[in-house]
């Protein structure tokens, strides 16, 4: 599924990648929220402003202040400052924030580093929990249920804006409506 998803977004126009990314990076941070609910670390407000900047350049209405990727990448908590768990996780959703912002501002970054941050972010999830050593936890880690279902997640968004006609307002609103829930 992994390859499925690399050879989508890959082929995926601008403003459908803008949507792929926006989307993931949303979910991830879910994993921020999380982390600063139990640490107290901040910026998750700003996190959501990249994600509304960014579909705000898709539904090509002004947002106000042009969001800077510098600031998502800043509001990454410190790994040494931080034990939880929770901590990669919470770096990879403000990193993916950064890259969505970077992508939106015209940088050659892919969107397809979006995805695999989400991938690896649940990888590391995923050993978290299960704490021990298993022979082959590559294979392990690719049938478990939350990587299947962050495969199926990113597979969804795909499949719906394959087709999404972007000179359509009902049609893309119906697609954030969808995506965001």
């Amino acid at each position: 599924m992994k390859y499925e998803i690399e050879r989508k977004v890959v082929s995926l126009s601008r403003n459908k990648a803008i949507i792929f990314g926006s989307s993931v990076a949303k979910r991830m941070i879910r994993n921020f929220e999380e982390f600063s609910a139990e640490t107290g670390h901040a910026g998750i407000s700003l996190l959501y402003q990249a994600i509304y900047y960014a579909w705000s350049v898709v539904e090509n209405v002004e947002f106000g202040a042009k969001i800077s990727s510098e600031k998502c990448y800043n509001a990454a908590p410190d790994s040494e400052e931080f034990v939880s768990l929770l901590t990669s996780s919470a770096i990879d959703a403000a990193n993916a924030c950064g890259i969505l912002i970077d992508f939106v501002n015209g940088s050659l970054n892919s969107v397809r580093d979006i995805s695999k941050l989400s991938i690896d972010s649940v990888d590391m999830i995923i050993q978290n929990k299960t704490g021990v050593e298993i022979g082959d936890i590559e294979s392990y880690i690719e049938h478990h249920p939350e990587m299947i279902h962050e495969f199926n997640e990113q597979l969804y968004v795909l499949n719906l804006i394959e087709n999404l006609d972007l000179r359509d307002p009902k049609s893309v609103v119906g697609v954030c409506l969808e995506i965001f829930k």
